[in-house]
């Protein structure tokens, strides 16, 4: 279903997904390298040069296999202000299959990361037919700024 979005809740995505990563799991196959799962993710905390990303659990899994901290790596690539893309190698902090949340530490980028996204204590206390935003990436075979979706609850 397809909605005429708030211009207040368009605009607030339009910012927000400059905060908004693209994450990438690669496991050792057969002695190389392979990207095998890609996902989204957001930066929740930002300390300068370096911060943190929430994705979800399911993107460091793959065929119910789970991520192995010796072997298995993920990147995280963001949209750079000047343009241009970053890649980084995470450090898997945090994982909780049961939420399906997942924790990346990030760092080392040659610019500031953008703000961390902040999000409403209240959300609970919403009225049916608040919009909504859904934000991320879904070509794993192209990197482009996320696409932003509107959405009525």
């Amino acid at each position: 279903m397809k909605t005429n979005p708030d211009p207040r809740v368009l605009a607030i995505a339009k910012k927000a997904r400059r905060s908004v990563v693209q994450t990438l799991l690669i496991k050792i196959i057969y002695g190389k390298e392979v990207c095998v799962m890609t996902g989204s993710g957001f930066i929740m905390k930002n300390r300068g040069f370096d911060g943190l990303v929430m994705t979800n659990n399911h993107v460091l899994e793959w065929e119910k296999e789970a991520f192995d901290r010796s072997q298995d790596k993920v990147l995280v690539r963001m949209a750079c202000e000047k343009g241009g893309v970053e890649q980084r190698r995470g450090n898997v902090l945090f994982q909780d299959p049961f939420v399906d949340i997942a924790v990346i530490h990030i760092g080392k980028y040659s610019e500031p990361l953008p703000p961390a996204l902040s999000f409403t204590p209240r959300s609970r206390e919403l009225p049916v037919g608040t919009s909504a935003i859904a934000i991320g990436y879904c070509d794993a075979d192209e990197f482009a700024p996320p696409g932003v979706q509107a959405l009525a609850r």
